[in-house]
Order: C-alpha cells, then structure tokens, then sequence
C-alpha cells in the first residue's frame, strides 16, 4: 500500500485535484450589471434628428431634454416642473455649471 497518510489537509488521492485542472471550472461569476450605467450608456447613444430643414446627430440625452423644452414652451406644466426641478437639483449639487447664455438672433431666427 501507499505510505501517503490521510488526515486534516491531506484528502485522499482520489478526492484531490487532477493535475492541470482547476478547483474553480466554472471560474468566477460575473460581474452583476449595473443598471445606472447601462442607462448612461445608452442614453450616450447618438441619434439621427430633423432639425428644421437639417438632419443632425445628437445624443439621446439631448434629444430627450430638446423635447421636454419643447413642451413646457408649449404649457404642459408637467414638462415645465421636470425642467426646473432638475435645474435646481443641478445648481445645488454644484456638480455643474449651468450656464443660461441667451442666443444670438439671426435674420434665420437663432443661432444655436
């Protein structure tokens, strides 16, 4: 017989590991996605928009914010409240500078 003694850290030959072979076979699990980031990712994405008689891409944050504007310029009070309200969060974070910087008229209109 073998003179290999089994005991406390010593398993049986057969119960211990192969060589070449991994104790870990399915490796270690994913990393779990956060959903934060994929909603920052994909509101990153650029997109195709009709801007007056141009088409241009934009993000789709800025898609999303032209069309709220648009709508609180038009009274939807609903509209007006989600701009103020993330205004104000924005201005007492401090996180950012918001800057209100009117635009140059043109004989087109605006300048954006």
């Amino acid at each position: 017989m073998n003179d290999y003694e089994v005991g406390y850290g010593k398993p049986p030959k057969k119960n211990q590991f192969k060589k070449g072979q991994s104790g870990n076979p399915a490796g270690r699990p994913k990393k779990s996605t956060d959903i934060g980031q994929l909603i920052l990712d994909e509101m990153s994405q650029l997109i195709e928009v009709n801007d007056g008689t141009k088409k241009r891409k934009i993000t789709m944050k800025e898609a999303i914010f032209r069309d709220l504007r648009n709508k609180a310029l038009k009274g939807d009070l609903k509209a007006a409240n989600t701009l103020l309200n993330t205004l104000n969060r924005k201005q007492k974070s401090g996180s950012g500078v918001i800057k209100l910087v009117p635009r140059r008229e043109t004989k087109d209109g605006y300048d954006d």
